[in-house]
């Protein structure tokens, strides 16, 4: 970033192309005016007069020089800075002052290029390493004689106001960033700062927009992922994108910036959803074991997995057949390779989309059970029978038999709720 500012005018001696001078003043006295004369042979009286003429209109003159060219001085820093001049100021500059004038020119070109670097800094410290080079290069060129006092002034002045510039450039960046961050955030901007970033910055609010659409695809694509997984290599191939595209410069850092800012409420609404399945998981193991749901629950997963007692009663008729066939394996070797199949063949659904992570995961949990009806098995309990924590009015039974009861405890308890 720094080697950039080579390609200014600060780092290079400018003036050594311009017909400008260190400024020279000559000064013209009334003697020159006079015709030839040895003063010397002329009478006393009248080199008197001479003397006193000199004395008194010499310093006057000089005063009046020195005076002129700091008020062209100043104009020219006006100029520089972009501040409107006078007719007055414009004729004195232009008549008696024009290389200071093409000074000033200079150095206004110079001030541009200087801007559109310090535009490209990344920190305070870089904009700080680009101004004491420039800052370094003139008084290099003052200490060599290439430019007068006026000149490094006037150049010194055009290194300030960049700076100053730029400043104000990263000032309303950092604002106009912070709306549009606002805005793919989903908060609300103020009527000012919609007024800010409509009339300074309307490409970053287009950008703002654009991106607040790609989180919307991006958030239904996450919610169509099968498991957590699946959804974190959707974000972290999100984010890897734009890191490439920033780093190729196909996007600017603001825009990476937005883009970041909305990834952020990608993984947001990741950690939610992973945060609720957990929850759902709580509740569909409570519910095949019988434990009875509060009411925030059953709330819950009506508004959230309102299949999910569905599922329950499809899993439990799906099973009943297989819990037999486990029951009637002669070994535990038998048993374990018909569970064995039966999980590969879920995961083969699950993967293929034929099966939903709900229903996956409820398959799991009976078979669980059946894994434990195995263990039972091989302690000799012929009827085994699952220790559940069934309402206080459930009779003792077979797994399923319990989990048929409890669905339709569970849609009566349901209906009861609407009513309250």
């Amino acid at each position: 970033m720094i080697n950039n500012i080579n390609n200014n005018s600060y780092n290079k001696d400018t003036y050594s192309k311009l017909d400008v001078k260190p400024i020279d003043v000559t000064l013209h006295t009334e003697n020159d005016l006079l015709p030839e004369a040895n003063i010397k042979d002329s009478p006393k009286e009248e080199q008197g007069k001479l003397n006193k003429v000199q004395s008194e209109e010499v310093p006057s003159f000089l005063k009046k020089i020195k005076e002129e060219m700091q008020d062209a001085e100043l104009i020219a820093i006006k100029m520089v800075k972009g501040e409107k001049i006078t007719r007055e100021e414009l004729r004195l500059i232009n008549t008696r002052y024009p290389d200071i004038k093409k000074t000033a020119e200079q150095s206004i070109k110079e001030y541009t290029d200087l801007k559109e670097v310090l535009k490209n800094c990344n920190t305070e410290e870089e904009m700080q390493q680009v101004i004491s080079s420039a800052i370094k290069n003139i008084k290099s060129m003052l200490s060599r004689g290439s430019i007068s006092d006026i000149q490094a002034k006037i150049k010194i002045s055009a290194v300030e106001e960049a700076l100053k510039s730029s400043k104000k450039f990263q000032s309303e960046l950092k604002k106009a960033e912070v709306i549009a961050i606002k805005i793919v955030k989903g908060s609300k901007p103020t009527a000012d700062e919609l007024r800010f970033i409509n009339e300074k910055y309307p490409d970053i609010k287009s950008v703002a927009e654009k991106v607040e659409s790609e989180q919307i695809y991006l958030k239904e694509e996450l919610k169509g992922c099968k498991t957590d997984n699946e959804r974190q290599k959707l974000i972290s191939n999100a984010i890897r994108d734009v890191e490439d595209k920033s780093k190729a410069g196909l996007i600017s850092k603001t825009e990476a910036k937005i883009k970041m800012s909305a990834m952020e409420e990608v993984i947001k609404l990741s950690k939610n959803i992973k945060k609720e399945e957990h929850r759902s998981d709580l509740i569909a193991t409570k519910i095949l074991k019988g434990d009875k749901l509060t009411k925030n629950e059953l709330r819950f997963i009506n508004e959230k997995y309102p299949d999910i007692k569905k599922i329950a009663q499809k899993s439990i008729d799906h099973y009943r057949d297989l819990r037999e066939e486990i029951i009637n394996c002669k070994t535990s070797k038998d048993r374990q390779q018909v569970l064995s199949n039966v999980i590969e063949d879920l995961e083969y659904k699950f993967k293929k989309g034929i099966v939903s992570q709900s229903e996956l995961k409820i398959a799991m949990i009976i078979i669980e059970e059946l894994k434990k009806d195995d263990e039972r098995i091989n302690n000799n309990q012929k009827d085994p029978k699952l220790i559940l924590n069934p309402y206080a009015y459930l009779n003792s039974g077979s797994f399923l038999e319990k989990l048929i009861a409890i669905v339709i405890i569970l849609v009566a308890v349901n209906i009861f709720l609407r009513f309250l």
